[in-house]
């Protein structure tokens, strides 16, 4: 694809990955169009994992995560680091939520006020039991190599010994009554994104009884408050109710962390300078104005 811009024999690329950022950025004759989204990018954490349970960890590895040199380094700058579950850009966005800025020293304290003891090896220790996770990852994945490497460096650095675990992608994604990697549940943290609508309802990832098989919500979380609000969300058409219902929705999430959302995606496409009408939008698809363009 990238020959094929350079040349001219195609004149456009769509939602062109992260890692083709710099290549695309200089390319004669087109023009890069980088579009906010709905989309964003997260680190799972499998909240029936005897470690993870405790959202105190949960919390220490935010802090220990340095999500602005992930989107920076590891996405070339094509997301934004995040802190809530729905973009800047929403009518339903909460800028008031709990943020885990990057902070090592508060990571390392937080753990060692609840009896996770650092030891000789550098690895945390807490009943006998070491802080030790295995991170699973689908092959193929450049983005996801570099991110994991990150981690296993960062978490390091606050006592946690985090494994690279790499499986098949259609092993990794396939389905709960297939085996799938997160939808069965067989991992302790994971990278992964969720691409939402227009409408800013991601119910499937956190109500409690979207637990694979029955939904996405592949963190294993449940917190009955928030299902509380999610419902007032999704049975009403005023825009103000549901507004204050996903405030309380972004709240929770960021105050008990089921995963670390790291950065919203902006979706990078390249064009040929002489395609006119060309208007990417914030959600969905970027032919939603065919009929308006013009080469």
């Amino acid at each position: 694809l990238l020959t094929q811009l350079r040349t001219g024999e195609i004149d456009l690329e769509y939602t062109a990955p992260s890692s083709q950022a710099l290549s695309l950025a200089n390319i004669p004759g087109t023009r890069r169009y980088l579009t906010p989204f709905t989309q964003y990018s997260q680190i799972y954490l499998n909240n029936q994992n005897p470690i993870l349970a405790d959202v105190r960890v949960r919390r220490a590895l935010a802090y220990g995560t340095d999500k602005r040199r992930i989107c920076e380094q590891a996405l070339h700058g094509i997301y934004t680091p995040a802190d809530s579950d729905q973009p800047v850009f929403s009518w339903a966005y909460e800028p008031d939520v709990v943020r885990y800025p990057y902070d090592p020293v508060k990571a390392n304290a937080e753990l060692g006020q609840i009896g996770w003891k650092l030891g000789a090896d550098g690895i945390r220790t807490k009943d006998g039991i070491p802080m030790a996770l295995t991170m699973t990852d689908p092959t193929g994945s450049v983005v996801s190599t570099t991110v994991a490497a990150m981690l296993q460096s960062e978490w390091r650095a606050i006592g946690v010994e985090l494994t690279i675990k790499n499986v098949a992608s259609p092993v990794f994604f396939a389905t709960a009554g297939e085996g799938g990697t997160l939808q069965s549940g067989h991992f302790d943290v994971a990278l992964g994104a969720w691409i939402n609508g227009v409408d800013p309802d991601d119910s499937t990832q956190y109500l409690c009884d979207q637990w694979p098989p029955n939904g996405q919500n592949n963190v294993r979380f449940c917190d009955h408050h928030l299902d509380a609000a999610e419902q007032i969300a999704l049975s009403s058409f005023d825009q103000a109710v549901r507004k204050r219902a996903y405030s309380t929705v972004q709240k929770i999430i960021a105050q008990e962390l089921p995963s670390i959302i790291v950065g919203f995606a902006q979706r990078q496409d390249v064009a040929n300078v002489d395609l006119t009408g060309y208007k990417p939008a914030h959600a969905v698809t970027t032919f939603w104005n065919t009929w308006e363009w013009s080469i």
